[in-house]
């Protein structure tokens, strides 16, 4: 067994080099649970051509686990910040041009329409206050410069037990929206708080 190599020990042949994940930066978007298997894609094969496109770790939550309080599956994204950036967006052209499966009952035309337009990132706790700024300076700067709405989880809505909050962004402009997701991924990236 001394001569057996594992798959990933390969001299850096990989289009990737093995990175130590241990201290890794995790982002993580919030996908409507009928949209998930558009992320995945048939047989994997949409999750599996973006991480071999960008080198990021893609974990998307099991079918029936949601972030609390919700109805979203979660993707967590790891890795350099242009590659989670990048995952978030096709993450979100998923979300946009994906259909409601005939077997979801319970969401109309107008609320499919209201999620396809907002993006939903899940932040750590120490991060928003870098997102919102001193007196909401940077959220404002952030509103007024690409146009959209901006939430924040309240922190007396927070779950118990978890230190992360969701931060939504909302406009009719997708690129604006898109945008704005990047900056704030670079903010909470940049953020050594952030855990």
């Amino acid at each position: 067994m001394g001569d057996r190599k594992r798959a990933y020990d390969d001299e850096g042949d990989s289009k990737f080099a093995k990175r130590d994940r241990r201290n890794e930066k995790v982002i993580k978007v919030l996908c409507p649970y009928y949209s998930a298997g558009a992320v995945i894609g048939k047989g994997g094969e949409a999750i599996k051509q973006i991480k071999e496109d960008t080198g990021a770790n893609i974990q998307v939550s099991k079918n029936n686990v949601r972030f609390p309080n919700t109805d979203e599956r979660v993707i967590s994204i790891s890795g350099e910040l242009e590659a989670m950036v990048k995952v978030i967006s096709f993450v979100q052209e998923k979300i946009r041009t994906d259909k409601v499966p005939p077997h979801v009952k319970n969401i109309n035309t107008s609320q499919n329409d209201a999620r396809k337009a907002t993006c939903k990132i899940v932040v750590p706790d120490t991060s928003v206050g870098k997102i919102i700024g001193k007196a909401g300076a940077n959220v404002n700067r952030l509103k007024d410069q690409f146009n959209v709405k901006i939430g924040t989880m309240k922190k007396e809505e927070a779950i118990e037990g978890l230190r992360e909050r969701i931060v939504t962004v909302e406009s009719e402009d997708t690129k604006n929206v898109d945008d704005c997701v990047a900056e704030m991924v670079k903010d909470v990236y940049e953020d050594e708080r952030a855990t």
